[in-house]
């Protein structure tokens, strides 16, 4: 276990990524230098953490720290898609660069090799006061998919934003995670209320749901009110049609994607229900400024 004192808990996003993974994907048998949390989106899929296996589903959220075996596959008729956090439990944002992706450190390990996964440590987080019981953050936790999942979301976009101030949000939202995790009951107005109005609610959903076709009625099966009346409601609270928001949505993912995968911008547009490629190129370029070959290209450029 690693051990650190509450006042000193000052965590740094490393990297925040969106994998969507193919049939039989694997990641695994590794170890990082960095604590992680996976989140599971969708799809199914297994995890063994230090020789604990865990069946995996959408809203699953694991967690493990520095020098822990894990291994990760997806399903072969329904991968999962996952977001990825590796971060450090205290550091000094204003003395060093934010850190970007690929500082994430990774060691893979050969499974033949059962001395090496055996004899890995059991490093997870236990968090202490002088005064007051520990709290460890869980390894294995089913959360409230209509609330977790748009916190990855929002969390992955703003480290790919890069800067001081992106790093300083992310470690705010980081931080308040973990409370909710370790400290449930003595935190429970943290970082994930429930909406508090039917419009809250609805762009909370419409950003869960954004890699599925739009559909307008949606918005009476969420709420039980008409969809014109919610569309009137949403738009007057933040100035867009829930449509045009869910647009918004679905282009940040693909930005994401373009990013973070290898995929052919083809498979994104699939993936992503934009009817063809065709379109989600012009989409893409008539929303952001350029196409999404000149994205990507933007984003591997050193």
């Amino acid at each position: 276990m690693i051990g650190i004192d509450w006042k000193d808990l000052n965590p740094d996003v490393h990297l925040a990524n969106y994998f969507p993974c193919s049939p039989n994907y694997q990641f695994g048998p590794r170890i990082i230098q960095d604590h992680q949390f996976i989140y599971v989106i969708k799809g199914s899929g297994t995890a063994n953490i230090q020789g604990r296996e865990y069946q995996l589903e959408g809203g699953h959220l694991l967690y493990y720290g520095p020098n822990v075996v894990h291994t990760f596959k997806a399903s072969c008729h329904d991968p999962f898609e996952l977001y990825g956090l590796h971060f450090c439990l205290s550091s000094h944002l204003m003395n060093q660069n934010p850190s970007r992706a690929g500082t994430a450190r990774i060691q893979q390990i050969d499974p033949s090799n059962q001395n090496q996964v055996i004899l890995r440590s059991d490093n997870r987080c236990v968090l202490y006061t002088e005064s007051q019981s520990t709290h460890s953050i869980p390894e294995f936790t089913i959360t409230e998919k209509e609330s977790t999942h748009p916190f990855f979301h929002n969390i992955t976009g703003q480290y790919n934003k890069g800067g001081y101030l992106s790093s300083i949000i992310c470690r705010t939202m980081l931080t308040d995670l973990i409370i909710r995790l370790v400290a449930p009951d003595e935190h429970p107005d943290s970082y994930l209320p429930l909406p508090s109005t039917i419009e809250d609610k609805v762009k909370m959903l419409l950003n869960s749901h954004a890699r599925q076709g739009y559909d307008r009625r949606w918005l009476q099966e969420w709420t039980s009110y008409h969809e014109d009346y919610v569309s009137r409601l949403f738009a007057n609270r933040f100035g867009l049609s829930p449509k045009a928001y869910f647009l918004a949505c679905k282009l940040e993912l693909a930005s994401q994607m373009l990013a973070m995968t290898d995929f052919p911008i083809s498979q994104i547009a699939s993936t992503l229900h934009f009817g063809s490629v065709h379109y989600f190129s012009r989409i893409y370029k008539e929303k952001t400024g350029c196409s999404p070959r000149e994205y990507r290209k933007s984003k591997r450029d050193i």
